[in-house]
This record gives C-alpha cells, sequence and structure tokens, in this order.
C-alpha cells in the first residue's frame, strides 16, 4: 500500500511539475553539447569607386576660356572660375574693392548665371 502511495504521489508531483512548466529529465544524455560556432567573419567591401566628375560640354569650355581672358586682361589674380551648365561659380580672395571688377569681368562673358557665394573681398 505504501509502494502505491508513492506511485500516486510521484504520478501527481511528475504531472504538476510538467503543466507548471518545469522540464523533467533524468540528468543523463548520450549527446554531448557542442559549443556554439562563433558568427563567420565577413571581409569589409571596399566602398564603391566615386562617380566621375561631369564632363563640360564644349560650350562650358568655351565660356571658361572668355572668362579666364577677362580676368587676365583685367589683371585680376585670386579667383577661380568654374563653369558648369553655362553657369559660373567664382570662388576666391581678392583685395577689398576688387569683388565688383571681378564680377564685371566674369559677367562680360555672358553666363546664363553667375555664383559668387565663395567670394571674399580681404
Amino acid at each position: 500500500m505504501l509502494t502505491r502511495c508513492l506511485q500516486v504521489l510521484t504520478t501527481t508531483a511528475l504531472g504538476l511539475m510538467v503543466a507548471a512548466g518545469f522540464a523533467v529529465s533524468s540528468g543523463c544524455s548520450s549527446e554531448e553539447k557542442k559549443p556554439a560556432a562563433p558568427p563567420p567573419v565577413q571581409k569589409e567591401q571596399p566602398p564603391p569607386p566615386a562617380p566621375e566628375p561631369p564632363k563640360p560640354s564644349p560650350e562650358d569650355i568655351q565660356l571658361q576660356s572668355a572668362i579666364d581672358a577677362a580676368l587676365q586682361k583685367a589683371k585680376l589674380t585670386g579667383v577661380t572660375v568654374t563653369v558648369m551648365n553655362g553657369e559660373a561659380t567664382v570662388k576666391g580672395t581678392v583685395p577689398k574693392g576688387k569683388k565688383a571688377a571681378v564680377l564685371a569681368a566674369v559677367g562680360s562673358a555672358k553666363p546664363k548665371k553667375v555664383n559668387s557665394t565663395e567670394l571674399m573681398e580681404q
């Protein structure tokens, strides 16, 4: 009778443990656990090459030459002018009072637009 009571108690206890979410294990395992493999090492990809800057059109090249000639004729130095799509961008530093002369020389070549936000007087 005592054996029967122990079996009922054991079965009831196991049932409660399983119902409560406890895993029942004998502690014996035929398989040994293997350590987790490290994640594969990924080689860093080099960044894609930068796109080539757009090439100036023949009209832009002609306008650039006209602006360079006008600046040279006016003996104005210290500025760089780039032309793209008919627009002239003026960069650099000129002495005080020369900014208007630079803009007049650039404008004499008749570009579509003159960007002079990077032209400074010193």
